[in-house]
């Protein structure tokens, strides 16, 4: 009788043990509150946020001949910023949140070639550098460069605004406060006015 009482008494206790585990598992969460997997998603939507502000001073850049401002911009979201590793992790944690599946196939063909199209930009403002301006106008052997570099920066805005309707209104919510937050340890010389947004505005 005693041994049997031992016996339930050990079971009873791994029993609770993986119970408890198990229950830790399903119910976690993280300090904001989020799920691990949303975590993750959010983590990565603030880097899509983060990379469209960082773009979109390129176009005023390139207007004004400043073609190694406008580089340094697109090479940092691709590398500093890792676009693609967001991207990818956008994509893969979308399918728990987007029910749309047009929206699904947006995401999904945009992620195929963002990181191509920011490379193709980067490679067309550098070939402006080699062609000399005229009195400080583009001159006529640029103008097909600088129609390719305004076709590659709309594709990849376009391309990022489809990343960011992967979220919801308040999932965007909370990734721009995250990404406003981590813009503020970017290099200042990445913005014309020194500094980053004080809000992210998505015009």
């Amino acid at each position: 009788m005693k041994l049997n009482a031992e016996r339930h008494s050990f079971n009873d206790a791994v029993f609770i043990k993986v119970s408890t585990a198990i229950c830790s598992a399903l119910l976690f969460v993280n300090p904001s509150g989020a799920s691990a997997t949303e975590a993750q998603f959010l983590n990565a939507l603030s880097g899509v946020i983060e990379t469209k502000t960082i773009i979109k001073p390129v176009k005023d850049y390139f207007e004004n001949q400043q073609y190694d401002q406008a580089r340094t911009n697109i090479k940092f979201c691709i590398n500093q910023l890792q676009l693609q590793k967001k991207v990818d992790s956008l994509v893969q944690n979308s399918i728990d949140y987007v029910d749309d599946p047009e929206v699904l196939d947006g995401i999904q063909e945009a992620s195929a070639r963002i990181v191509n199209t920011a490379i193709q930009l980067d490679s067309t403002v550098y070939t402006m550098i080699f062609i000399p301006s005229e009195g400080g106008e583009i001159p006529p052997s640029a103008e097909k460069y600088q129609k390719q570099s305004v076709g590659y920066y709309q594709t990849l805005n376009n391309d990022l605004d489809m990343l960011i309707k992967a979220g919801n209104e308040k999932q965007i919510q909370a990734a721009s406060a995250k990404a406003e937050e981590e813009l503020k340890t970017v290099p200042k010389f990445l913005f014309k006015d020194a500094k980053p947004p004080a809000k992210i505005s998505f015009d």
